[in-house]
């Protein structure tokens, strides 16, 4: 029941957080308990980030990241899951596992948008799973960018 707020900060710079020209910057490794039921809000700016969710029970997902790149495994067994993903100048690929069902919004500005439609067939103004209502575990993902590429696979 409680909450747990973690801020994670890079090499700081002559320009504020903008990092040294050859500065290394920083590799974080966090693991995650697998058994409880979690709600992430993951915010990056400038950054490379992989976040592999795949064991872990995540209800609800935030990722707001600026000029970047992400790559994102959902959970392979969390039963339902939220995730919101928003993105400014940046490359965004989103794996879903075997097995778990989707509903997909994807929207971008100057956007090359990729979903796997023969996993996920467009249905409206959404990628939707055809086993989505019935199945155990699930994902609804709306997906925002400005300038970039989204790719869900």
């Amino acid at each position: 029941g409680g909450a747990l707020e973690v801020n994670l900060d890079g090499v700081r710079g002559i320009f504020g957080s903008f990092p040294f020209p050859f500065a290394q910057g920083n590799f974080w490794s966090i693991s995650l308990n697998e058994q409880i039921p979690l709600s992430l809000d993951v915010r990056g700016g400038a950054n490379e980030t992989t976040i592999d969710l795949r064991e872990v029970k995540v209800t609800d997902l935030v990722v707001k990241t600026g000029a970047s790149s992400t790559e994102l495994t959902l959970p392979a067994k969390a039963g339902f899951t939220r995730a919101k993903i928003e993105s400014g100048v940046a490359s965004v690929r989103v794996r879903i596992p075997e097995g778990v069902a989707a509903s997909i919004r994807a929207t971008g500005g100057l956007a090359d948008i990729q979903v796997d439609s023969s996993r996920f067939p467009r249905s409206g103004d959404r990628y939707q799973s055809t086993d989505y209502e019935s199945s155990e575990n699930k994902v609804e993902l709306d997906l925002t960018t400005g300038v970039g590429s989204l790719d869900v696979r």
